[in-house]
């Protein structure tokens, strides 16, 4: 996925796939001027390379 694909996301809860076959869930917000999308599954979030991701859903919660 491209980096400007992303910006349609912003200060959005996203879920995904990457590359690899890996489902994650994550946001993506706006750094430095550029869209980035941050990994929520872990303690520490880790940011995701845009090209490491093969696509992208805004997520919904449901109680």
């Amino acid at each position: 996925m491209r980096s400007n694909q992303l910006k349609r996301f912003l200060n959005s809860d996203v879920v995904g796939q990457l590359n690899n076959g890996l489902f994650f869930e994550g946001y993506v917000a706006d750094k430095a001027g550029r869209a980035s999308v941050f990994d929520r599954d872990s303690q520490t979030p880790h940011q995701i390379r845009a090209t490491q991701v093969k696509w992208l859903a805004k997520a919904a919660r449901y109680c």
